[in-house]
């Protein structure tokens, strides 16, 4: 582990210690955590960002041109089918899983 010492406002010093505090947790682990989150993306970035340079515009329109032009509306219909295929199927599954139930008379309910 490594200390670093940062100069804040007093402000928002007393916002963290009140979060740290509320969350149970201790200032320094706090600003670990707020470390993290913000160091991550930046370094996603630079992950993504620095191979698409390498790219080439050229074969990238290439590709997507192979791709079939469908109006909008018809991924939205093809979707909504899709789904509600999905949806029936999951239901049917969901079902076959539950006992059968019979009442008094012997039939099922």
């Amino acid at each position: 582990m490594s200390d670093l010492i940062v100069k804040i406002p007093d402000s928002l010093y007393q916002q963290v210690a009140e979060l740290a505090a509320r969350e149970s947790i201790s200032v320094d682990q706090l600003v670990a955590i707020a470390f993290s989150a913000q160091v991550s993306p930046w370094m996603t970035q630079d992950y993504v960002v620095e191979p698409a340079k390498q790219g080439n515009w050229e074969q990238f329109k290439q590709v997507l041109s192979k791709v079939p032009l469908v109006p909008p509306e018809e991924v939205v219909v093809r979707f909504l089918k899709w789904r509600s295929l999905h949806c029936q199927l999951e239901m049917r599954s969901q079902l076959s899983r539950i006992p059968n139930c019979y009442n008094r008379q012997g039939k099922p309910i």
